[in-house]
């Protein structure tokens, strides 16, 4: 018998899976998935598998979206849910930051003759609840947008009447979908603005609050007047969101173990402003994919700050704005345990991602491709092999 055979088979080594969920936002994550990057980063490593949270059919794997407990996963989107995971313990590091411009205004009906946010005292504001939900980011950020505006003109929301309205079920991230993913998030998003709009029409109440291209087509296709948008305070401070600024959050342990692989995956989204500044009607079509909506209002929405603004970065300004985030949080018990920002936030990836593109750059191997038809794009937006 020969030593061959008497040998032990070599043993594989383990596949890495890395999952990712996104928010329907302007995201470097979204677009590098429809223009094929990530497949092109990675079409050669057989043992590194991408899989969607969104494709999965398991509620535990969904609900990571918001706990963010998932092994191995990035998460790009609405700051809201992981700085709420974070304060319950979530294992995640924040490795970049972008900040897209986004408008967030309050409307009203024109025959209203509420024409600015001193008009709203005494005033009926809709504010939508989903009681089902753990943290229910839209209503925070509803409660935030009321706040600001009032204070400009020396109000508070004491000085206006909020008409709670009850949504029942759970947003697009928290169950599984039956069919395509990108429907059922669509319809997620029709629906909202549909319990924000109607009790307007009706009268219920006297001014409501939306975002993002959404906003822009009930303003135009409503004539909806704009009372205050908080996208042109003055104090950078006070623009904040759930939508901005956005966070990418990845699990602890993959920084650890895999951190070529982190580094890697933030190199191609470093790439994807410049990509969009030369493939400005493509990248406007995948956020528009992205959102569910037409392609022109994501241009209206977004103007042409769009393609620089999708930047990942950790400036000093947008870790004070999370952290502004953070405080209004605490603030409304909307999270109950405070936690360090500065422990939560991780450095390192981001530098070794700059690191890795300026040596691909000196290589010459640092233009991405434009997106190519040719790919097969899944259910969830993610291009398959």
């Amino acid at each position: 018998m020969s030593l061959a055979v008497l040998a032990r088979p070599v043993a594989k080594p383990a596949k890495t899976t890395i999952w990712y969920t996104r928010c329907p936002v302007p995201s470097t994550w979204g677009i590098a998935l429809r223009a094929g990057h990530f497949h092109e980063e990675f079409e050669g490593d057989s043992q590194i598998a991408f899989r969607s949270v969104l494709d999965s059919t398991d509620a535990k794997t969904h609900d990571a979206h918001y706990y963010g407990t998932l092994k191995n996963a990035f998460r790009l989107g609405g700051n809201i849910p992981p700085i709420w995971a974070r304060s319950r313990g979530a294992s995640t590091r924040v490795v970049g930051i972008s900040w897209t411009t986004t408008p967030s205004p309050i409307l009203a009906l024109p025959e209203s003759n509420i024409r600015t946010a001193a008009d709203l005292k005494g005033k009926r504001l809709l504010i939508i609840r989903r009681p089902e939900e753990e943290i229910d980011f839209a209503y925070a950020g509803t409660l935030r947008n009321y706040e600001v505006a009032l204070a400009t003109v020396g109000l508070t929301l004491s000085d206006v009447q909020l008409i709670e309205k009850t949504i029942g079920g759970s947003s697009e991230h928290s169950k599984p979908h039956q069919g395509s993913p990108n429907s059922g998030r669509r319809r997620s998003r029709q629906g909202f603005q549909k319990h924000t709009l109607v009790p307007l029409l009706l009268g219920e109440v006297d001014a409501i609050t939306s975002q993002g291209p959404a906003a822009i087509g009930l303003i135009d296709g409503f004539g909806l007047h704009v009372v205050h948008d908080i996208s042109t305070h003055a104090d950078p401070l006070q623009r904040i969101h759930n939508s901005v600024p956005k966070l990418l959050t990845v699990d602890g342990g993959l920084i650890e173990e895999h951190p070529e692989i982190v580094a890697r995956i933030l190199a191609r989204l470093l790439d994807i402003p410049a990509w969009a500044q030369e493939n400005r009607e493509e990248a406007v079509h995948f956020i528009a994919l992205e959102q569910g909506v037409s392609d022109d209002l994501v241009d209206i929405a977004y103007g042409e700050k769009l393609a620089p603004e999708l930047k990942l970065n950790l400036s000093k300004e947008n870790i004070a704005r999370v952290a502004a985030q953070k405080a209004f949080l605490l603030k409304h018990g909307l999270i109950q345990k405070d936690f360090d920002l500065e422990q939560w936030i991780d450095p390192r990836p981001l530098e070794a991602a700059h690191a890795l593109v300026e040596q691909r750059r000196r290589s010459g191997n640092s233009t991405p491709k434009t997106a190519r038809a040719s790919l097969r794009v899944g259910p969830a937006g993610c291009v398959s092999r």
